[in-house]
């Protein structure tokens, strides 16, 4: 790892384990597992040693509460490229139901189902419940959880900025650095599509607070995109703007971000997870369109 990264380390770090709200155990020990690759974090995982052992509590000073978990998922590999975007490739839905088995064999239960109401959302949630061996099972439909619109964003940035779109057959980084560029504007009010960046901010804490509405104890699976999460981690962290566009890039289909719970307050436990890919001969099938 470059030497020049250590200090954006720390602090990301720093961030995020001041999520777990620390200061009202009286130990705790932290287990950090950090990927690092061509200069990009893919996953940071802080785990809370008592968690482990507890299996949804947090230990406190009171000897431990049951907390509301959550696990967004970020759906499968869609049709990079086609003329239907919104709709899992095969290896998209492989990679769901192979998500769902792995939970299946740990198990994992979940509560509820939530997901948005694009086809890549619904096709995911239905690979996941298939390798769960969930039959009959039919997810709550939550729009807030749908990706922005990034086809107009992008016609609208590149209206304004000609010179940076991609040209045909581009290489797909060419065509990701050219959405990082729109979103940052979008983010500065430079450019304004019709749903502006406020008002994706308040689309996401609408879908937060029905995510939060749920009982103590309780196991909640949530299918989205990786904008949408992306925003999620922003607001439990406090973050920057910018964060959204940098998580954004990063978020690999059908990875797991995971989150605790507790009255008003919502920690991230872990961020950009692959359990189901973490195999020789699975991982050539990471994809992140």
């Amino acid at each position: 790892m470059p030497r020049d990264c250590l200090p954006s380390l720390l602090a990301r770090l720093w961030l995020l384990a001041g999520q777990f709200r620390l200061q009202r155990c009286h130990w705790a020990v932290l287990f950090i597992v950090v990927g690092y690759h061509q200069h990009e974090w893919l996953h940071i995982r802080i785990i809370n040693f008592d968690d482990l052992l507890g299996a949804g509590r947090v230990e406190g000073v009171n000897g431990g509460t049951l907390v509301t978990q959550f696990f967004t998922v970020r759906h499968g590999q869609a049709s990079f490229g086609a003329d239907d975007y919104d709709k899992l490739s095969e290896l998209g839905w492989r990679q769901a139901r192979w998500l769902g088995e792995h939970w299946r064999a740990e198990g994992l239960q979940f509560d509820r189902i939530l997901c948005g109401d694009l086809r890549r959302h619904r096709e995911t949630a239905q690979g996941l419940c298939q390798g769960l061996k969930l039959d009959g099972v039919t997810p709550q439909l939550l729009p807030q959880l749908n990706e922005f619109d990034f086809h107009a964003l992008t016609r609208l940035y590149g209206q304004h900025n000609p010179q940076a779109v991609p040209g045909e057959g581009s290489p797909r980084a060419h065509y990701y650095r050219f959405l990082k560029s729109a979103m940052l504007a979008w983010s500065r009010g430079e450019v304004s599509p019709n749903e502006s960046w406020q008002a994706f901010e308040r689309r996401i804490d609408e879908a937060l607070s029905v995510i939060a509405d749920a009982p103590r104890g309780s196991k909640t699976l949530v299918v989205s995109s990786g904008g949408a999460i992306a925003m999620m981690i922003r607001q439990v962290l406090g973050a920057h703007p910018e964060t959204v566009t940098r998580l954004n890039m990063q978020i690999r289909n059908t990875a797991v971000s995971h989150f605790f719970g507790s009255g008003e307050e919502c920690s991230l436990h872990s961020f950009n997870h692959l359990p189901h890919m973490e195999t020789p001969e699975r991982r050539e099938y990471i994809t992140y369109s």
